[in-house]
């Protein structure tokens, strides 16, 4: 089929509510990235819990891990998978190759977020790669794509947990090491090595109120000093840190993404996001949303002490939290989809779904904006804000941005039809000037 014969999804086809919850996400994003962008590594999910609890930086810490971390990213990936669906109903009439020229320049744009706009944390790259792997499997019934979803939703599980086995069976060997050396035994290479490995995991945990201690150590000082250096400097910082593309093992953290597409491609099948379906089955995923939220409650509560008394945390056997986080984390971003689907069938908040519909219009456009904003804030080549900024110092980053990027989707769409990436996207996916203005 000829190329010029083409044409992207008519803006009529278009699904409104997919707009609305995608602009929710991306600018929930966000709130997460911000710590990427503007804390050192090693205090991004530490910082609340070392500056002492119930303090500010804490509850920011604390309700972010709770509404936020992990679940707008879930939801984004799957409208990613829903999305791939909306294309295929033109791409199966012959055109499944603009398909994978999608994905493929998605993948350049990736590349560009990475190494060009210097943003270390890009999902774009997961999503093209990932994009072109689940494309064959658009045709299966939703079953067979929520079960394949629930057996790769359970690989994961067991892999990500696997740390917290070796390290549970780790304690175990250092506690029987030191009954020996307790009745005066000489302890094997094994058991000697097994020690000190404890001594060291123990050692990078800090007490409560002394992160302090961190902001002296080379490694915090060493990272400061590259994000608050010049362009080249980060470039070459950034070029380090994707070596990890390299290992075969990286992409095994594409399956969480894995499973969401999936699990996006058989809602959409279900047709939870054309508004069509019972109501009740938005009900239901509320209920679901409400269930794993009371557990990720539970699991944030004492998440800290897996930070600063990693031994109790231990010997109190909380299994639990190794074994179902990645069941809470989809169940609650089910939950926030049938929320956000009955809020737009009540016909309340007319004017913030407006706002936020185009924002999710122009998301690919917002993301790499954000990447520009935030790196040229932080990095030394902009602003310099790097490690300067509190957890709730960010905050107010966040929100400028927030309220920057949906005033300028609302007024871009009113002379528009896409954003101004969203078009050079359709442009060059199907090989064509693709008219623009209203």
């Amino acid at each position: 089929m000829n190329l010029a014969s083409l044409s992207p999804v008519e803006e009529t086809k278009r699904i409104i509510y997919l707009d609305v919850i995608r602009g929710i996400a991306i600018l929930g994003i966000l709130l997460m990235n911000i710590y990427n962008f503007g804390m050192v590594s090693y205090l991004q999910d530490r910082s609340g819990i070392y500056e002492g609890l119930r303090t500010l930086n804490f509850n920011i810490w604390f309700l972010g891990n709770v509404f936020i971390d992990g679940k707008m990213r879930g939801i984004f990936s799957i409208l990613f998978g829903a999305g791939i669906l909306l294309f295929a109903s033109k791409a199966d009439k012959g055109t499944t190759g603009a398909h994978y020229r999608r994905m493929l320049w998605l993948l350049i744009f990736a590349f560009i977020d990475i190494f060009v706009f210097l943003w270390k944390g890009d999902i774009l790259h997961e999503y093209a790669i990932c994009g072109m792997l689940l494309f064959p499997l658009r045709k299966l019934k939703p079953i067979y794509l929520v079960t394949i979803s629930f057996l790769l939703l359970t690989f994961n599980i067991y892999y990500q947990s696997s740390g917290y086995i070796e390290i549970h069976e780790l304690r175990h060997s250092v506690l029987e090491s030191d009954s020996l050396l307790a009745k005066g035994k000489t302890l094997t290479k094994k058991q000697d090595d097994d020690k000190k490995h404890w001594e060291r995991i123990l050692g990078s945990r800090l007490p409560l109120n002394d992160a302090a201690k961190y902001r002296n150590d080379s490694t915090y000082t060493k990272e400061c000093s590259m994000r608050q250096g010049g362009y080249v400097k980060n470039r070459e910082d950034v070029i380090e840190t994707a070596q990890i593309l390299k290992d075969p093992e990286y992409y095994l953290g594409f399956l969480p993404e894995i499973i969401a597409i999936l699990l996006g491609m058989a809602l959409f099948k279900w047709e939870i996001f054309s508004g069509t379906t019972r109501r009740r089955n938005y009900f239901l995923l509320c209920l679901l949303g409400v269930i794993g939220l009371g557990f990720q409650f539970y699991i944030t509560s004492v998440t800290p002490y897996t930070q600063t008394d990693l031994v109790n945390f231990i010997d109190k056997g909380n299994v639990f939290i190794a074994f179902s986080d990645e069941f809470i984390r989809i169940s609650i971003c089910l939950g926030y989809i049938g929320v956000i689907m009955l809020v737009c069938f009540s016909g309340r908040m007319q004017k913030l779904k407006h706002f936020l519909a185009c924002t999710g219009k122009m998301a690919f456009t917002n993301y790499l904006m954000q990447s520009i904003i935030c790196t040229f804030i932080f990095n030394g080549y902009g602003l310099g804000l790097f490690a300067k900024l509190q957890r709730y110092e960010l905050m107010f980053v966040v929100v400028a941005i927030w309220i920057f990027q949906m005033a300028f989707s609302t007024l871009w769409l009113k002379r528009f039809r896409w954003g101004p990436m969203e078009w050079l996207w359709r442009s060059l996916t199907y090989w064509k000037r693709i008219p623009n203005k209203i």
